[in-house]
Order: structure tokens, then C-alpha cells, then sequence
């Protein structure tokens, strides 16, 4: 699942990926030259071998989150 983290007076403006198989969870930099968390987090998980077979817009808790579907269950989320 993938979020935006808003800025914070020590932090700047991140995105969260969380695994929802394992529980675990990253924060990356937000970029400024992709257009999109989407596009970030997937940037990020190619780099690392995770390929995405499917996306979706989810509702949850009042906030929207993007889910990105993936058929890698070996290789774990990291940084």
C-alpha cells in the first residue's frame, strides 16, 4: 500500500510503502521530478527487483492510498 507522508518540521514529505503480507513498512524521499507516489513507489521496487502486475485506488480510513499488486513474495521490502 502505498501513501503520502506529509512533511514534518524534521522530516520532509515522504512516501510510505507498506508490505501487507509481512507487516513491514518504508518510508522513501518524496521525489519531485515523478509526477506521482505511484510512480515513486514504483521506481523504488523495480530497483529492487519487485515487479507490479496490478494497482488499485483504495478508501481506507478516509484517506486514499494506492495499492500495488505484486506476484515477488521472496524478496522483502528495504530501503
Amino acid at each position: 500500500m502505498v501513501s503520502y507522508q506529509a512533511p514534518t518540521e524534521h522530516k520532509g514529505a515522504r512516501v510510505r510503502i507498506k508490505d501487507l503480507s509481512e507487516g513491514t513498512r518504508i518510508f522513501i524521499p518524496f521525489n519531485y521530478e515523478l509526477n506521482t507516489i505511484t510512480e515513486m513507489a514504483k521506481a523504488h521496487l523495480k530497483s529492487i527487483g519487485i515487479p507490479i502486475v496490478a494497482e488499485a485506488l483504495t478508501h481506507k480510513s478516509g484517506w486514499d492510498s494506492y495499492l500495488l499488486l505484486s506476484n515477488e513474495y521472496v524478496i522483502l521490502l528495504e530501503k
